[in-house]
């Protein structure tokens, strides 16, 4: 975990790029930051972004919470690597942010291998030699590549066709990746081949447009 001093709402504000009231609120859940204040929660069911959404972890039965506790991993800025049910205290801090004071500069120089070593940890444990990348392109470049050995780092795109023009549209790729996840541990997917299969949201495989490591997900909008 990252070492956070109390900053200043003015610090926070240049830091992070946000409006007066948030960096006021960031400024507030930094100061009351201890181990004792029982603040903590789920990592899985603080975050509630866009990915989360379709997620849903907190509608998982027993046994796909425990498959995601297993399988599931959250890139944090300020934590690195999180499982699902790791506590964790309410925070803002995007992957992609500069670290004045820190001699790293930056989170992504700050983090180096750890997230990669870890996903190679992880990935020994459960037996794969894949990992499912469904993060957004700030967070997957805290993942070393040249770490992995030889893990596949798989990075699926999800498209949409507007009046015959393709285009990744943010907000839903979001969505569509929230939802692939919440698929594969639901239906305890682990082969590659398996991804083939998903159609969750109107979205189908486009063998046509994909490569090996980026598999791509086409949907006709209405």
């Amino acid at each position: 975990m990252a070492v956070m001093r109390n900053w200043s709402e003015t610090e926070i504000a240049d830091l992070m790029k946000v409006s007066p009231k948030i960096a006021k609120l960031n400024a507030e859940r930094f100061s009351s930051w201890s181990r004792e204040s029982g603040e903590a929660q789920a990592a899985a069911d603080m975050f509630d972004g866009d990915v989360y959404k379709t997620l849903e972890m907190a509608t998982l039965d027993d046994g796909t919470r425990a498959e995601a506790t297993r399988r599931l991993r959250i890139l944090s800025g300020l934590y690195g690597l999180l499982r699902p049910a790791d506590d964790v205290c309410a925070y803002r801090l995007e992957m992609g942010r500069k670290v004045p004071g820190h001699s790293a500069g930056t989170l992504y120089k700050f983090w180096g291998t750890k997230i990669a070593n870890a996903l190679v940890e992880d990935a020994a444990d459960v037996q794969t030699n894949i990992v499912l990348n469904l993060a957004s392109d700030e967070y997957s470049k805290s993942v070393d590549r040249a770490a992995l050995g030889e893990l596949r780092f798989i990075s699926p795109r999800f498209e949409e066709d507007r009046k015959g023009v393709r285009k990744m549209i943010s907000f839903s790729a979001k969505r569509a990746r929230g939802a692939m996840a919440r698929w594969a541990l639901e239906n305890r997917y682990t082969d590659l081949e398996d991804l083939a299969s998903f159609d969750v949201g109107g979205y189908a495989f486009d063998k046509e447009t994909s490569t090996a490591d980026r598999p791509v997900f086409l949907k006709t909008a209405n």
